[in-house]
């Protein structure tokens, strides 16, 4: 069979009642469908084996644990992941992770660790447990990645939604009402108890807009050796400058934004209108880690 249609299915063998009439055969030796069924399974799971065995394979929540410079890293830790998954990923006693984060016994250790407050009527943020693993990390003498962490308090931007009320978001993320509206570009009386989805939606924004909001108000502590992939969009540009020690004229440069771009300008303001991506900058940080 020479069909672009057939997809090896060995049906038309299976079936065919004339013997040795339909076969698949490799060079000059005839495969049966067992055969063939089987040896397409045993390549297919011997390179997804041979992959993990070498570390070419990683799935995402083992892969997450460590930076790019193979140190251990908390900010890897994300909602769907469990305290089982996460004790194993780091190392760490599932009892000691659930303590240290102020939960209680009856809390399942196999549950994602954002269905943790809705499941168990608690008032705890996901976010508090990467604080915890990066404590007891460090308590154990293990060279642990620098983690960001929310200025004014531990929420996740990523878990905002836009069932959320106004108030909510204030109360939650520590900043004003009137850094919401100059950011996002709604009017400054709008009331509290309005949802976020139905302020963004006539200003033709997504909920994004808030999260971004809430990004921009990390602290980006100083980190040895800045890597270019913990760069990101939301950074200002004195940001970048100071965690990278390159010049902004250099960044200027190599990138052609205007010199008189000021530095509390995010990365991705400034390359988005030329039509380039955040990326850019990650270049020139890697191009000057390898030629200092």
């Amino acid at each position: 069979v020479r069909s672009a249609e057939c997809m090896q299915c060995m049906e038309c063998v299976s079936v065919c009642p004339e013997p040795d009439t339909l076969q698949l055969q490799l060079a000059k030796w005839s495969i049966r469908p067992a055969v063939f069924a089987m040896a397409v399974f045993v390549v297919f799971f011997g390179i997804l084996g041979a992959g993990r065995a070498t570390g070419l394979w990683i799935t995402a929540g083992k892969g997450s644990v460590k930076d790019a410079h193979g140190r251990l890293d908390p900010a890897g830790i994300r909602g769907w992941m469990s305290l089982e998954h996460i004790a194993k990923g780091y190392g760490l006693p599932a009892p000691l992770l659930k303590e240290k984060s102020g939960l209680p016994e009856k809390v399942d250790h196999k549950i994602p660790i954002k269905q943790i407050a809705e499941k168990y009527g608690l008032t705890f943020d996901p976010h508090k447990v990467r604080d915890v693993v990066g404590e007891l990390l460090k308590e154990k003498g293990v060279d642990v990645a620098e983690t960001r962490v929310a200025a004014n308090s531990a929420l996740d931007a990523d878990s905002i939604r836009g069932t959320w009320t106004l108030r909510e978001l204030v109360e939650k993320s520590g900043i004003a009402k009137g850094e919401f509206a100059k950011g996002v570009g709604f009017p400054a009386d709008t009331r509290g108890k309005k949802k976020l989805r139905e302020i963004v939606q006539p200003l033709g924004k997504s909920m994004e807009e808030f999260r971004e909001m809430v990004r921009s108000q990390a602290t980006v502590p100083k980190m040895p050796g800045l890597h270019p992939v913990q760069i990101r969009g939301y950074w200002s540009l004195k940001e970048l400058i100071v965690q990278s020690g390159i010049p902004k004229k250099v960044f200027v440069k190599k990138i052609g934004f205007p010199p008189d771009t000021p530095g509390e300008r995010k990365l991705k303001d400034i390359v988005h209108p030329l039509g380039k991506e955040v990326e850019e900058f990650r270049k020139v940080v890697k191009e000057k880690g390898q030629n200092p």
